[in-house]
């Protein structure tokens, strides 16, 4: 049959087709658009799990530990030390040398002087548990700390006639308002974890993930605030951290401890006690060789970090001449490439023995550290790399390399603590960890003064960024005291078997107080 005259068959076509088959159409329009609103759910409940996966976690570890003490947590490590500790660090360099109008070899000396209360963290934990503030161990602690720091910081920042000596006594007590919460919460958060075990690695995270997020912002905020506030006024921002533990710090749950009957031991004993025993503890090999490597590690590495933040900032012609801004996202970015490096670790390094792993991440770090070479003889403008990018990538890339050298030192020195007093001695090494950075810093202040680098003098920066990629190279001369053995092997399983720790695992120890019915009836609080 022909097609009626001026109409082709195509559209003939199309005619019978809607005309015998009118539901085809509809049922393909039909399944574009379920097709397309599934594509959208899925996209949408792809955007939002992740919120609703952190709403209920943190509701549930709300309902298991009470909201305070879940508050406290995240203020303490996310506020207090997470944003507090990275933004004050920049905000110092600053304040050092435009205020104050230090060189750089006294900034290097004074601001590990002004991080001395990071190296007696034990001192803080042993007085804790020794000395009850009106019959509670924890909560008068943390709101003394937030007074302490909202007081210095404030002092720090109206005070302009303050000397070298007093700006250094007023930010070492911002630093003990940082470092004494961090030993109080450590203690209750292993308090916790014991009376709830399915939820202690939950506990952790909190701590990690609220102090991750705290210094992440930290520095990405530190370089606008010292521009546009100036260090002294980015001071007063920072009481406001301590000012928020100190308010938090009043919904802490804590239990309040009533003297038992016919102890006559005092707070004094108490501690004195605590410290013998702590001592006898630590002088086995098996605690003090790693220790002494722990230590040895950064001691022996002159630390020139803060002559480059003086070259950084240079606008003489001879430095890059870097704004408050951009030395701030430099920062930023190197704390993302440490917690790259943290992943890094965690996925491809924690199968390796201690030895192996530290002489890699010792010769990784010499070999990188080539790069703040290449940067400050200008070497990368004449390969054409602009100082932007070569200072970002430089930073993110050193900084992931020097978390991977620390990430087996944690390992290491949560392995060899006996049990009993894991979280003293724990801080111990930690403290000596510590310790050990900060005498690297005063080193590299001598070798910088040795050297003239100064604020106008940059000449021989080259050389001493040489010498401390040389230096890096010593510790490996020192990896006998680290115990040959698997990071994931059975814990001390190095130790002689005939040999007995000297600690008294039994609940009279005072070291073991927070193990003992006080920090039991604590966590029966949540």
């Amino acid at each position: 049959m022909d097609p009626p005259p001026g109409e082709s068959s195509s559209n003939l076509i199309t005619a019978i087709d809607h005309d015998a088959f009118p539901s085809l159409g509809d049922d393909a329009d039909k399944s574009a658009k379920s097709k397309n609103a599934s594509w959208t759910a899925r996209v949408i409940s792809d955007v939002t799990q992740p919120f609703l996966d952190l709403l209920l976690w943190l509701n549930r570890l709300r309902e298991a530990f009470g909201t305070p003490f879940v508050a406290s947590v995240a203020v303490a490590y996310g506020i207090s030390q997470g944003i507090a500790e990275t933004l004050g660090s920049v905000t110092q360099k600053y304040y050092w040398k435009d205020d104050m109008k230090v060189q750089p070899s006294e900034l290097q000396a004074y601001a590990a002087i002004a991080e001395l209360p990071w190296d007696v963290k034990p001192i803080y934990g042993l007085t804790t548990d020794s000395f009850a503030i009106a019959g509670y161990h924890r909560q008068p602690y943390i709101a003394l700390a937030g007074l302490l720091g909202t007081v210095c910081w404030w002092w720090v920042a109206l005070d302009k006639s303050l000397g070298v000596l007093s700006a250094l006594l007023v930010l070492c007590g911002t630093n003990v308002a940082i470092a004494l919460p961090d030993v109080v919460i450590d203690a209750s958060i292993a308090v916790r974890s014991r009376s709830h075990p399915k939820l202690a690695g939950d506990l952790q995270g909190l701590g990690w993930s609220s102090f991750a997020l705290g210094g992440l912002l930290g520095y990405s905020i530190s370089g606008s605030a010292v521009e546009y506030l100036k260090p002294r006024g980015t001071f007063g921002l920072l009481s406001l951290s301590s000012l928020t533990l100190f308010v938090a710090s009043w919904w802490f749950p804590d239990q309040r401890v009533e003297p038992r009957q016919g102890d006559q031991e005092t707070g004094v004993a108490r501690l004195w006690r605590s410290i013998r025993l702590l001592a006898t503890t630590a002088a086995d090999p098996v605690l003090w060789k790693p220790a002494l490597y722990i230590y040895a590690m950064q001691a022996i590495c002159p630390d020139v970090s803060d002559a480059k933040f003086f070259w950084y900032t240079d606008t003489s012609g001879v430095g890059p001449g870097f704004s408050e801004t951009f030395v701030g996202a430099i920062y930023t970015v190197g704390y993302a490439g440490m917690l790259v490096g943290v992943a890094v670790y965690n996925r491809y390094l924690k199968d390796f023995t201690y030895r192996r792993v530290f002489l890699y991440a010792q010769l990784l770090l010499a070999f990188i550290g080539m790069l703040d070479l290449l940067l400050v003889t200008r070497v990368s403008l004449r390969l054409g790399i602009p100082d932007h990018i070569f200072v970002l990538g430089d930073e993110a890339v050193s900084r992931a390399f020097k978390r991977l050298c620390m990430m087996p030192v944690y390992v290491l020195a949560a392995r060899i603590v006996p049990p009993g007093i894991e979280g003293t001695l724990f801080a111990l090494l930690m403290s000596v960890s510590n310790f050990g950075a900060h005498s690297g810093s005063w080193l590299g202040a001598w070798l910088l003064c040795a050297l003239g680098v100064s604020k106008s003098d940059f000449s021989r920066l080259w050389l001493a960024v040489l010498i401390r990629n040389a230096s890096r190279l010593l510790p490996i001369a020192f990896l006998f005291l680290v115990p040959d053995d698997l990071q994931c092997g059975n814990k001390r399983e190095s130790r002689e078997p005939d040999r007995q720790m000297p600690v008294e695992p039994d609940a009279s120890s005072p070291l073991l107080q927070r193990r003992t019915s006080k920090d039991f009836a604590e966590a029966d609080l949540v």
